[in-house]
């Protein structure tokens, strides 16, 4: 696991309490993943990249998979669809998940992977008899099944949203775009 990765997941947790205590579970993904990054770069010197797109996890095993029932839950990027047009207009995250990359070791690191469970249930219905996904999710390669899918557009909009959203967050955003002292770019 990338250093520092397990140390910063309660830190990102406070962070989006104090900042964000009404945030919704479904838009906690933004939060959690800018303050990942800016406590990855500033305490642990570790570069990171801001992901934003199309993310999906595995509710059922495969023998558990009838068929007929649906096999996965996640977030698609879709911004011209109704929902996401809807989400816009109403001041919310349109329908997308936002990681984070360390792009010298290529590993993915999603602070709300832990979350799907809960928001299949929450938004969809659906149980998840499968395997859970883990609290913090960092590696190399996603477990089979997953999916993590970065769409230029989604990023662009997540780092635009960034000096709006977080408290300093001009300063964040230009910590995100060209690194920390440290953190090359």
């Amino acid at each position: 696991m990338l250093r520092g990765v397990v140390e910063v997941g309660p830190i990102v947790e406070a962070l989006v309490r104090e900042h964000h205590p009404d945030v919704a579970p479904s838009a906690a993904c933004f939060f959690r993943s800018v303050y990942g990054a800016t406590v990855l770069q500033r305490q642990f010197k570790t570069r990171v990249l801001l992901q934003a797109g199309s993310a999906q996890w595995p509710r059922v095993t495969p023998a558990q998979d009838d068929g007929v029932c649906m096999t996965h839950f996640g977030y698609v990027w879709s911004p011209g669809e109704p929902p996401s047009v809807d989400a816009l207009r109403a001041g919310t995250l349109p329908e997308m998940h936002v990681w984070l990359a360390e792009p010298q070791t290529q590993t993915l690191i999603d602070f709300s992977a832990g979350d799907f469970p809960a928001q299949a249930k929450a938004l969809c219905g659906y149980d998840w008899p499968g395997r859970k996904p883990p609290r913090v999710f960092c590696g190399k390669r996603p477990p089979c099944g997953v999916v993590y899918e970065p769409h230029i557009q989604a990023i662009k909009f997540a780092l635009a949203l960034v000096p709006f959203a977080i408290p300093g967050g001009d300063r964040i955003l230009n910590e995100l775009v060209n690194g920390v002292g440290g953190c090359a770019a």
